[in-house]
């Protein structure tokens, strides 16, 4: 596995996928500062901002990925919750 195919987006989200379902029901993971993601009752993993009362959901659009990371963040910030997750349960 090349670099390019270790760091990419489809990995990234299936590494979350795999996070997130040995995480246990209603789990969800800090990704970065305010932002999580949890998975839906289909099993479509959706991000939303943890720290406001906003019920707002959003998609991870791979138009966002930048070469090995999300616009805006580093490679290390990306990849950091793989190495030292912060997760939570949310309430049902």
């Amino acid at each position: 596995m090349s670099n390019d195919d270790r760091y990419s987006y489809e990995s990234y989200m299936t590494r979350l996928l795999n996070l997130l379902l040995a995480s246990g029901p209603n789990a969800a993971v800090v990704l970065s500062e305010g932002i999580a993601a949890t998975l839906g009752t289909d099993g479509f993993i959706f991000g939303f901002y943890y720290e406001e009362s906003s019920e707002e959901e959003f998609d991870f659009d791979s138009s966002a990925w930048n070469d090995t990371s999300w616009d805006g963040e580093t490679h290390a910030e990306t990849w950091s919750i793989f190495v030292a997750p912060t997760i939570f349960t949310l309430w049902p």
